[in-house]
Order: C-alpha cells, then sequence, then structure tokens
C-alpha cells in the first residue's frame, strides 16, 4: 500500500446530474474497460458496480436526477490508469452538483500521539469548524502497543450538516481490515457536502485548508492556497429535456453494458459462442415480446 503524505488528495465522489444529460453509463464504460465490474441491483432504483480489484460504483435514479457516487479505491484505479484525462472529461461532460467530496491528507504520525494531541488542544471537548461550535467525540481502541488510539470525530453523532471531519489512526485501521503493517500515520478526512466543485475535486487543496482548524493542522512549508469560494448549485429542471433521443439512449446502453461485453468475450473461450448468444438474445426478445402481447 502505498501512501502519499502531506498532499489532500479526493477520496469519495458523489456527483449528480440532470437525468436526461448523466453521462453514468460512460462512465461504467470506462471503469469496466480498466477492470470488470460485477454488476448488482440494489433495488429502489440504486445498482453498484464492484471492481473486482476493489472499489465500487454507486448509481441512484431519480426523475430530475442521477446521483453517481465513487469510492476511493476506484477514484484511485482511475488516476493511475493512465487515462485519468478521459475520466476528468467524462464528468465534465454535464452540468452537475456535488453532493458529497471527501478529502484525505495523510500526516507521517502514529495516531495514537494525534489522539492525545487533540485531547491536549480540545481539554473541554469542543472545537470550532465553519464557524460553528463542534462537538468532539472519539471512537477509540488499543493499538498492537496496547495505547489508546482511533478515530476522533469533529462533530456529535446526530450532526446533520454539511462539512464534517474525523481524524483516524489509518495505520492500525489498516492493520485490523487487511492485516498489513505500514508506517505510522493519521489521515485527515474532509467530507464537504455542498459547495465543491469539479476543480476541487481534481486539486482538494484550497477546499482542505479553508475549512481545518489551523491550531489542528498547517500547511507544509512552501505550500500557498487561494481562498476558496463555494460553487452555486444547478436545478435539475433546468435541464429537465435533453435532445438525445430514446433510440439514441438504448443504443449506448447496448454498447457500454458491463454485463453484454462479458457475454461477448465469454463466446470466445466457447466454440460456436458467438452463434449461442444470438441465438439466445433472439430467443429472450421473442419471449419478451410474447410476455409484453399477452399482457
Amino acid at each position: 500500500m502505498d501512501t502519499k503524505y502531506l498532499t489532500p488528495f479526493a477520496d469519495w465522489l458523489s456527483i449528480s446530474y440532470p437525468t436526461s444529460m448523466s453521462p453514468h453509463l460512460q462512465l461504467v464504460s470506462y471503469f469496466n474497460e480498466l477492470s470488470m465490474l460485477i454488476y448488482k441491483d440494489l433495488g429502489g432504483s440504486k445498482e453498484s458496480y464492484t471492481c473486482v480489484t476493489g472499489g465500487s460504483v454507486f448509481i441512484t435514479s431519480k426523475d430530475t436526477y442521477t446521483n453517481i457516487s465513487m469510492s476511493g479505491s476506484i477514484l484511485q484505479l482511475a488516476r493511475d490508469s493512465g487515462r485519468y484525462t478521459e475520466f476528468q472529461t467524462i464528468l465534465a461532460s454535464s452540468p452537475y452538483n456535488i453532493t458529497r467530496l471527501d478529502c484525505a491528507y495523510d500526516f507521517p504520525l502514529d495516531g495514537h500521539l494525534t489522539m492525545s494531541r487533540i485531547d491536549t488542544l480540545y481539554p473541554d471537548g469542543n472545537s470550532t469548524i465553519a464557524s460553528r461550535s463542534r462537538q468532539i467525540r472519539f471512537v477509540t481502541s488499543r493499538n498492537l502497543d496496547r495505547k489508546r488510539t482511533g478515530t476522533c470525530y469533529f462533530q456529535s453523532s446526530k450532526y446533520k450538516g454539511t462539512i464534517k471531519l474525523r481524524v483516524y489512526d489509518k495505520a492500525h485501521e489498516v492493520y485490523e481490515r487487511q492485516n498489513i503493517v505500514i508506517p505510522p500515520t493519521t489521515r485527515y478526512e474532509l467530507s464537504v457536502a455542498r459547495g465543491a466543485s469539479l476543480a476541487d475535486f481534481h486539486n482538494p487543496t484550497n477546499l482542505f485548508w479553508h475549512f481545518i482548524p489551523t491550531e489542528l493542522l498547517k500547511p507544509s512549508k512552501g505550500v500557498f492556497t487561494k481562498p476558496w469560494v463555494a460553487t452555486e448549485r444547478i436545478i435539475y429542471d433546468d435541464y429537465s429535456t435533453s435532445g438525445i433521443t430514446e433510440y439514441e439512449s438504448l443504443k449506448w446502453l447496448i454498447q457500454t453494458s458491463p454485463a453484454l461485453l462479458q457475454l461477448v468475450r465469454a463466446t470466445k473461450n466457447v466454440n460456436g459462442g458467438d452463434m449461442l448468444l444470438k441465438r439466445e438474445i433472439a430467443e429472450l426478445l421473442s419471449k419478451d415480446a410474447q410476455h409484453v402481447a399477452q399482457a
């Protein structure tokens, strides 16, 4: 596991588009070309595509908008692919609202020392973020040396605001989940549910330092930041129609379907596989047509 210290990076992205202009099919096709995806219907107009190498894409479809969420692992897959510009182009292809952006920042310090430092900085258990007082809460355990470590949340469990911050022992988490030992690492993770832009996603430096309490963490020497301004949200109803026809949408769905692509590739390993696939699809279409006629 490679850790990039002292540089904010995007670790989760939820982005929504007007349904008539959503590029979710293009995104699914893009990730499926990088690593095979496994599709799952989650019900309630929700579906997921899980990458066999780790990471997931979650899609929720509504009448006016479609929300696409991408985990940190699958974002890293895009960054490592050599095709990151293509990914950026797809994301920026339609009007959007970012509904959640997680910015992570790894610091080379043992988590148990960070927990002790937070205790000292905030003896009354309160901090201030975005000009509002926050109640701090800890979820702790013991590391391999039996020292107190874990996660510090800079908001109560009942907090419903748009800016969240947690600080946790990343090395301890990796060991607990994967039984892998990495160097001492504290992760600062800022989550913004409103106002972020794709510019912030591609480089979250200004956004991250805008909200991090200065007594808690400061940029490294040589890091210069600019004032951050929230991006205005679009109204989905303003984009309720599109020039794309139903025929074009269906054609694109067929061409980019991960499941169909997997079937086509599987036919190459079976003698007569392509004819079998054509015959089975024709039969399914015939059965469905009969079902509709009888309904």
